[in-house]
């Protein structure tokens, strides 16, 4: 079956400004979202919009890559 539609995509990053910075400045992302302090989620995170899907910048450590 075909992919149709996405409606998020999150990256998990080890810089969260600095990852913000490039999403806002570099991308030309609309930042819509702040946990700032208020962490629903594992950990503190922003949402984006790029288009039209959402992107979520997540602050942790990024997962060891898995070589098949």
């Amino acid at each position: 079956m075909p992919i149709s539609a996405l409606s998020h995509v999150t990256l998990i990053v080890s810089n969260l400004e600095l990852s913000a910075q490039l999403w806002r400045e570099g991308l030309g992302a609309t930042e819509v979202y702040d946990s700032s302090n208020n962490n629903f989620s594992v950990s503190q995170e922003k949402f984006f919009l790029l288009g039209d899907v959402w992107v979520a910048l997540m602050q942790g450590e990024p997962a060891a890559r898995f070589l098949g």
